[in-house]
């Protein structure tokens, strides 16, 4: 987020956070876990879309990629990949160690 926030200078990193949190988080664990959908929809999906990204910001900071499983953060962190290489900004790349 930090790197997105440097090269497209649009938003903050923590703005980054709770829009891939709410954009690419959020519809991983409603899909796949039945308790946080009926959790989210209950206490989130009312409210507009400036509301729900300061609910994934400190201090509310809703939790999303901390409930997260392995692969559900692997396909997290692929599809924001995918997201900031589309908008052409630069990530830095972990080395594939074997």
């Amino acid at each position: 987020m930090k790197e997105a926030s440097e090269q497209l200078k649009e938003y903050t990193a923590t703005e980054y956070q709770a829009y891939c949190k709410l954009h690419f988080g959020i519809p991983i664990l409603r899909g796949e876990d039945e308790g946080f959908k009926d959790a989210y929809d209950d206490v989130l999906k009312h409210l507009t879309y400036e509301q729900k990204l300061r609910a994934m910001s400190p201090p509310l900071d809703f939790p999303v990629t901390r409930l997260m499983k392995t692969g559900q953060l692997t396909r997290f962190l692929d599809d924001v990949y995918d997201h900031f290489k589309g908008l052409n900004v630069w990530l830095t790349e972990p080395d594939n160690e074997d």
